[in-house]
């Protein structure tokens, strides 16, 4: 059984920054009807690429971030309870800017997290640029989600198929945790100060997200979202934070939810903050579909799989 902990509902301000050329193109792929509320920034230093980077608010930068673009972006962060940086290591602007947009957002009490897109080896001219940077914005953030563009690479059969990976990974993470603390519908609702526990702990942050429909479609979801490209076992078992969201329409049941909590028991190791909340959406039909972050993995000696203690985990309700 998990330990039930009440949690008053608090509408979080939610932000996503794209930085450079792909970092802003990227926005354009984040589905804006499933992101209701949330406010899109895109950061460049390319007049041109911010005039097509699909945002609600721009800001053109000087190559060294000037003091002035520093207090821009802190007069658009003001009162922002969480912070999302997209941005991908092959070019200049990403590595050198991305570690001072976290640095001003911790600053600002804003709970921060990073997605990077890594460059696959071929890029070799900028890997040593990427991996100063990937250091950098690792010391600035509190969650750094990676996506392996190499590892993609091997795992499916076209380029074209490798980016749609890629940006069904970005919306898993951003999704996953925009739909628990923007959205107010759930059998169990969980908010900011939630996902500030889990999030807390620095370290590397991997997501998994499955769907499934119709008989023991709970049970087919987690063990899809368990087995997804990016998610191991191994890395799971070792995450000092796991937040989780179930999203299914108005059929949801609670036994669907101890399903899904029975199976991340399992994995969850002995210590670790395991989170979980639920989005109801009327218009989801029969499909139910759960997404798992694991946040904090240490890049030591990983445990051995041990049933986690029911008293430490902790879930909020309303």
């Amino acid at each position: 059984m998990f330990e039930f902990v009440d949690s008053h509902s608090v509408e979080a301000i939610v932000k996503v920054i794209g930085i450079g050329g792909a970092g802003c193109n990227t926005l354009g792929y984040l589905p804006r009807e499933t992101l209701d509320g949330v406010e899109f920034i895109a950061i460049d230093t390319d007049p041109l690429a911010l005039g097509s980077a699909k945002a609600d608010i721009k800001l053109q930068i000087s190559g060294d971030f000037m003091p002035a673009d520093g207090e821009s972006l802190r007069a658009m962060l003001r009162g922002t309870d969480m912070v999302f940086i997209i941005v991908a290591m092959g070019g200049r602007t990403g590595p050198n800017i991305a570690p001072i947009v976290a640095e001003i957002a911790r600053e600002m009490g804003c709970l921060t997290v990073a997605i990077v897109i890594e460059p696959i080896t071929s890029e070799g001219e900028h890997l040593n640029i990427a991996r100063q940077g990937f250091e950098a914005l690792s010391r600035q953030v509190n969650a750094l989600f990676v996506t392996p563009n190499d590892k993609l690479h091997h795992q499916v059969s076209s380029p074209e198929d490798a980016f749609k990976a890629v940006n069904d990974m970005l919306y898993d993470a951003v999704q996953g945790i925009v739909g628990l603390v923007v959205t107010r519908s759930g059998l169990i609702n969980i908010n900011i100060h939630d996902v500030r526990l889990v999030m807390g702990e620095h370290g590397r942050g991997i997501v998994g997200s499955g769907t499934a429909a119709g008989e023991d479609r709970a049970e087919k979801a987690v063990n899809k979202a368990l087995s997804s490209p990016l998610m191991t076992n191994k890395d799971l078992v070792c995450a000092r934070g796991i937040l989780v969201n179930i999203t299914a329409g108005l059929d949801m049941t609670i036994e669907e939810f101890e399903i899904v909590g029975d199976a991340l028991k399992k994995l969850a190791l002995e210590n670790a903050t395991v989170v979980i909340g639920t989005v109801i959406d009327p218009n989801r039909g029969d499909e139910l579909r759960v997404t798992v972050l694991a946040t904090g993995i240490s890049a030591d000696k990983k445990p051995e799989p041990s049933l986690a203690d029911s008293g430490r985990k902790q879930i909020s309700h309303e």
